[in-house]
């Protein structure tokens, strides 16, 4: 048996810069395999823990301090509601990435059609990773 390599070169996505496009168009001429920029320093919400959280029941964003948490001091269950209605219903557009979570998604999407292959990468949050990160109110 013959070892063959065929690695393809791709990046994390995960980067320290503020414009997507450009940086995107780059990559595109460089990499086999674009990815979808995560562009943390350009605004908290494209960390890949605030990135999906803005549909989730009972997240607060607080600004000031760049976090997200949850805000478990009321009552939940009309976000709950609302939130099954819309998984239930299979209306998977009420949970698209918002554009100001996702700068570097909506690039990746707008290149897709100029960019020549058949793979592209993007990367989310596990469960483990966002529940040991993401706390509530009090930081439990």
């Amino acid at each position: 048996m013959v070892f063959e390599p065929n690695f393809m070169t791709t990046h994390v996505g995960s980067v320290p810069h503020l414009e997507p496009k450009s940086l995107g168009e780059r990559l595109a001429k460089r990499l086999d395999i674009p990815t979808w920029l995560q562009l943390p320093r350009r605004d908290f919400r494209e960390s890949m823990y605030a990135q999906y959280s803005a549909h989730l029941p009972g997240i607060a964003v607080d600004d000031q301090k760049e976090k997200i948490y949850f805000d478990t001091t009321g009552d939940l269950t009309p976000a709950l509601e609302t939130f099954y209605e819309h998984y239930l219903a299979d209306e998977v557009a009420y949970f698209d990435l918002r554009p100001a979570y996702s700068a570097g998604f909506q690039a990746l999407l707008d290149q897709l059609c100029h960019i020549p292959g058949e793979w592209v990468k993007g990367q989310v949050t596990g469960p483990i990773s966002f529940g040991l990160t993401v706390t509530d109110q009090d930081l439990r």
